[in-house]
């Protein structure tokens, strides 16, 4: 019986040259967040941005934030919303290992309608728990990709044997694509038998020219730079305290430390800067955006950001900050934690300390003070980390898993 998608050709030429002008199609892809595109998620918007340029791209989400500072189309925002109830009841029975589920009737009629009316090649979803929302309401027989960022990877892995098993079923399935930005998120989620064959390793990219390195002399006061959320895992309390130390090591010396970001640690840090007396040495300008970060970038002497494991086992992979302030020439000291040893080479990108070695984050620091600008960092991101590689990266595992899938390869 024929299906509604069934072509008949009278010839095998024709047939051939129907194959070859499909191969020549740009491919379609739907790309799935549930936020779009919230101010710590910039990495989303300049993929699809990009993706423009070489396929047709559509963006799928829950909830449309910034839109007049990034705007995009096409997008579709979903008209779905939960009963307290529901997510209540699905919490309970995800804490009791019963069974973690996202089937929705109503969201699954929209999101195959979506389907229905785009005809994608490909399914791009992001963070694990996330893209179960989407999973769980549609189906869907060509190449889909799922983006690890850490968290998703790590602290939920560790919490939720109910996650553990639907991830589990998800790399079992001969169509699902498994991304992670850094190899060591790969390598914790195997600590609990999380493995499929298809796997990749697709890091984060920096678009270079928005972050253009500029020669300037060392600052007065020496300035240390952390950008982020302000979270248990970025570690800001324990770098607050190396700072007071290593101000008392230098007496007299002018330092600053500047804490760009904001987020629920926020009145808690600014305590402990007022208890150690550093208020008048230490910054919090709240949430910036990306040209304020460059100009923050291009005016600081050492970029920080001694990332620690929380007790929940909630991880970083390897940070944009990173990348960005090295793409600057800023030399980084930061720890050994999950992948940021991927993209820093102690004593030649920056330094690297143990998570929580106070001690050790002074020494560090202190040599990096004299530092200066670094001109092998912005050549290792260009090389290795720069946003044009990475969609290239991304644009040859669409096309390989679709090929795959359908017996070219």
């Amino acid at each position: 019986m024929k299906t509604a998608y069934s072509i008949y050709f009278p010839n095998i030429r024709q047939a051939c040259i129907y194959s070859l002008l499909i191969l020549k199609m740009p491919l379609k892809v739907i790309v799935f967040a549930h936020r779009f595109s919230p101010i710590t998620e910039t990495f989303i918007y300049h993929d699809v941005i990009a993706l423009q340029g070489h396929v047709q791209v559509k963006v799928v989400c829950f909830f449309r934030e910034n839109e007049k500072e990034r705007p995009f189309h096409p997008l579709q925002v979903l008209d779905h919303r939960e009963s307290r109830f529901k997510v209540k009841w699905r919490n309970l029975r995800n804490k009791l290992n019963l069974s973690l589920c996202f089937k929705d009737a109503a969201l699954r009629e929209q999101l195959q309608g979506i389907l229905n009316d785009f005809h994608p090649d490909v399914l791009h979803f992001h963070f694990g728990i996330q893209a179960l929302s989407f999973l769980d309401n549609l189906h869907f027989e060509g190449p889909i990709f799922l983006t690890f960022h850490g968290y998703d990877a790590t602290k939920l892995v560790k919490k939720s044997p109910a996650y553990r098993k639907r991830l589990r079923e998800l790399m079992a399935r001969k169509n699902f694509y498994a991304l992670a930005t850094s190899a060591s998120l790969f390598s914790y989620m195997e600590q609990y038998n999380i493995a499929g064959s298809h796997r990749q390793v697709l890091y984060s990219g920096i678009k270079m020219d928005l972050f253009e390195s500029v020669s300037l002399q060392q600052n007065i006061p020496v300035t240390f730079t952390q950008i982020s959320s302000f979270r248990t895992k970025k570690g800001h309390l324990y770098l607050i305290r190396a700072f007071q130390q290593l101000m008392a090591r230098h007496p007299g010396k002018p330092m600053n430390l500047i804490l760009a970001g904001g987020g629920p640690l926020e009145g808690a840090l600014k305590t402990e800067v007022a208890q150690l007396g550093l208020q008048a040495f230490v910054r919090f300008p709240g949430w910036i955006t990306q040209e304020e970060a460059v100009k923050l970038l291009a005016s600081s002497d050492v970029f920080v950001h001694p990332s620690i494991t929380t007790t929940e086992d909630d991880m970083e992979s390897t940070t944009v900050a990173i990348l960005e302030a090295m793409a600057m020439e800023l030399p980084v000291f930061a720890t050994r934690h999950s992948g940021i040893p991927e993209i820093i080479e102690d004593g030649v990108n920056g330094l690297l300390a143990e998570e929580r070695d106070i001690a050790a984050y002074v020494n560090c620091m202190e040599q990096l003070m004299t530092w200066g600008r670094q001109p092998q960092n912005r050549k290792k991101i260009m090389d290795r980390f720069s946003h044009e590689r990475h969609i290239l990266d991304l644009l040859n595992a669409y096309r390989q898993a679709k090929q795959q899938l359908s017996g070219k390869i």
